[in-house]
């Protein structure tokens, strides 16, 4: 089976079908964060779509064949966090009353029955970044780094996002228990 980096140098050579050997090796990869940061299917997909379409433009202008993963996955993270946004501003602009903090919509959080969906429906109330680092970390399992990598930042803002982010959810569930 021929690596990341003979396949990306294949397709830099005109070689059509090694970028489709890419897009098979990794789709799972991408779609599998997109809808962790979504849990929308249909958003994953389109996501992913997006995702590989950003890879095939950039492909053969990639300096570092041996890192395409943590490459695929800062398109991947950036792509999830700029449709999060967008979906989070429409969400704010259609409100009748914006909420003076960030909190679950009472209703999600009356029809979650258990702790995944308690779960689920505070990692939505988090802002786009703050998700995007607890979801990399405690659900995809990437290292600091990755996650550091993925998202831009140096390793010490990540850990003190990846902090909060955790803060903010434990209190968040704690409230929600005391209710």
């Amino acid at each position: 089976m021929p690596s990341d980096a003979d396949l990306i140098q294949r397709f830099a050579n005109g070689q059509e079908d090694a970028f489709d050997a890419l897009y098979r090796r990794h789709v799972r990869l991408v779609y599998g964060i997109a809808f962790r940061m979504t849990h929308s299917a249909e958003d994953a997909r389109d996501l992913c779509q997006e995702t590989f379409l950003q890879v095939y433009r950039g492909l053969v202008d990639l300096r570092e064949p041996a890192a395409f993963v943590g490459w695929l996955r800062q398109i991947t993270v950036r792509l999830c966090l700029g449709h999060l946004r967008r979906r989070d501003a429409q969400q704010r602009a259609s409100d009748v009353a914006p909420a003076a903090d960030v909190r679950p919509w009472p209703d999600r959080v009356a029809e979650a029955r258990d702790a995944e969906a308690h779960m689920r429906a505070l990692l939505d109330a988090l802002p786009a970044e703050d998700r995007a680092v607890v979801v990399l970390r405690d659900v995809e399992r990437l290292s600091y780094d990755e996650i550091a990598d993925a998202m831009g930042w140096t390793l010490g803002k990540m850990k003190t996002r990846l902090h909060r982010a955790r803060a903010t959810l434990a209190r968040q569930y704690r409230q929600l228990e005391g209710n």
